[in-house]
């Protein structure tokens, strides 16, 4: 897969996934989306494990996922 072709279903994802299509995913968007995924695959994640993850790719500390920090999560 191209790289192109690969920012376009990255850029699509983050758009499903910002449901107040702010152009930042909140807590509460990233919470609900990383349940969903690891539910599907019988692994459940505790809220602070969600939290740590989170943290962990929020550069800027404003507690939301931009496009850039998605990247890094995924």
């Amino acid at each position: 897969m191209a790289d192109a072709e690969k920012k376009v279903q990255i850029l699509e994802q983050f758009k499903k996934l910002d449901k107040d299509q702010s152009g930042q995913l909140n807590k509460e968007e990233i919470k609900a989306a990383l349940k969903e995924i690891y539910s599907n695959i019988d692994l459940h994640l505790s809220d602070a494990d969600i939290e740590n993850l989170i943290n962990s790719v929020d550069k800027n500390g404003d507690g939301k996922i931009n496009i850039e920090e998605f990247v890094q999560l995924i």
